[in-house]
């Protein structure tokens, strides 16, 4: 018997979680609780999954706002696997690229923030 599911990866910082998707009724097995109301995971499962898919998370290494920021990624990765017309919509949730940026050369500084070595004479 094939056991036939829908995976996805995230990652933030140093924590990467691990998510599969099997057909079910909305059981979510986790050896800790990071669905709350507020976040963005508990959103996901209410719009998208609607009790369709059982969810295995599996995360490893960081903090918990990292790991629940991770999860959300990897969720957002297997919901792109399962239908990819969900892309624009995730894309206005901010859940399918990190949102961080290069911070610009100010004037004066060698790099964003390195400035020039100060000498005394």
């Amino acid at each position: 018997m094939k056991i036939f599911y829908y995976s996805g990866k995230g990652k933030k910082k140093t924590s990467v979680a691990k998510i599969r998707l099997f057909k079910g009724n909305g059981v979510i097995y986790s050896k800790q609780q990071y669905i709350t109301y507020t976040s963005n995971i508990y959103r996901i499962l209410v719009n998208f999954l609607n009790k369709k898919f059982n969810l295995e998370i599996f995360v490893r290494g960081g903090g918990t706002k990292s790991r629940i920021n991770s999860i959300e990624f990897a969720l957002s990765n297997a919901l792109l696997k399962i239908n990819p017309s969900y892309k624009r919509i995730l894309k206005s949730m901010n859940l399918i690229s990190d949102q961080r940026r290069n911070e610009r050369k100010k004037i004066g500084y060698v790099k964003s923030r390195k400035k020039k070595q100060f000498s005394k004479r």
